[in-house]
């Protein structure tokens, strides 16, 4: 496995923990976290690690209670330095309500630390969770 599959699983790790600091440690200064595909009130590019960070203590705090990852899957590419991510989340909402998605990650590492991300998942099934939380 590449050292950025590696660095990918990790962060899905610190994801599912729901630890903000442990989560934003994966972001380099200048890396923009891109979610084409979430809805509001999320912005679809998050610039520098300030703003990562809010962004993770918005939905661990307001909308995700338990953030479980199941049927992970990780793979490098011939890029040494990306790596590809798919897997499927089953969470409770703050609210009481059961939400799941289907996701697939991109990253870019170098020197451990994401320099591109994106990440995309089914934006109905997003909109529907955070709608309470808005």
């Amino acid at each position: 496995m590449s050292n950025a599959a590696k660095v990918l699983g990790a962060y899905i790790e610190a994801t599912a923990s729901g630890d903000a600091g442990r989560w934003t440690a994966f972001f380099g200064e200048g890396c923009v976290l891109e979610t084409p595909c979430v809805p509001p009130p999320i912005p679809k590019s998050i610039v520098g690690t300030e703003k990562i960070r809010e962004t993770f203590e918005f939905l661990f705090g307001k909308v995700f209670a338990e953030f479980e990852v199941v049927d992970l899957e990780i793979f490098g590419a011939d890029d040494p330095e990306v790596a590809f991510a798919r897997y499927k989340s089953r969470v409770k909402l703050r609210d009481g309500r059961d939400y799941g998605n289907d996701y697939v990650l991109f990253a870019r590492v170098r020197d451990g630390l994401f320099v591109q991300y994106a990440e995309f998942m089914d934006t109905t099934r997003a909109m529907s969770a955070l709608q309470t939380a808005a």
